[in-house]
């Protein structure tokens, strides 16, 4: 692998970790702003609708989609690997259905709109991390792989374990740790190719 190609992948990698992190400031600043939202009863995309916390959680969540695009589409071009293409692909499509969530912010009549987008975005993501897990056990990654295992034995069992609300707010934390560590892995990779 070239050194261009390694600072690329740092590059890509610095953008998922921004998108984690954007995501958490969109978070905790909606929640700093909305006294309105209960922890276990509202679910995440309610600060879209709620008084104070509305523009900062839609306008925010458009830009965190708009990164995990960037982030998806940069793991796609970069990559010499089927899986990480593929998981690029999901993720990328799967950003600009989270970036839709800041446009439709309430389900209009009888159609759950807002909700569909949300969990369109969830799942590609989700399959795209996945993807990744799969390509990493491929290209000899094991303790990562092992980390993603336990992930997704976490998210599995906080989705069954608690009601819709509060399960959703610990399979996003757990999907945030995921995206990070899929992201920091891509740091490390163009790092590491980079010194030899």
């Amino acid at each position: 692998m070239n050194t261009n190609v390694n600072n690329h992948s740092s590059a890509v990698g610095w953008i998922g970790i921004f998108a984690v992190v954007a995501l958490a400031v969109v978070w905790i600043g909606s929640y700093l702003e909305e006294t309105c939202w209960t922890w276990g009863v509202n679910t995440i995309s309610d600060f879209g609708v709620l008084g104070k916390s509305a523009d900062v959680f839609n306008y925010g969540i458009i830009v965190v989609g708009l990164l995990i695009s960037v982030y998806g589409v940069g793991k796609t071009a970069i990559s010499n690997n089927v899986g990480f293409s593929v998981a690029g692909n999901l993720i990328a499509i799967g950003g600009i259905f989270i970036a839709m969530m800041g446009l439709l912010t309430i389900d209009i009549k009888n159609g759950d709109y807002h909700k569909m987008v949300a969990m369109i975005g969830a799942i590609l993501i989700f399959a795209g991390l996945m993807a990744s897990a799969i390509q990493q056990y491929h290209c000899g990654f094991t303790i990562p792989v092992g980390v993603a295992i336990l992930l997704f034995i976490a998210m599995f069992f906080c989705a069954i374990a608690f009601g819709y609300a509060k399960g959703e707010v610990y399979c996003l934390l757990i999907a945030m740790i995921w995206a990070g560590m899929d992201a920091a892995l891509m740091i490390a990779s163009g790092l590491k190719g980079a010194e030899q």
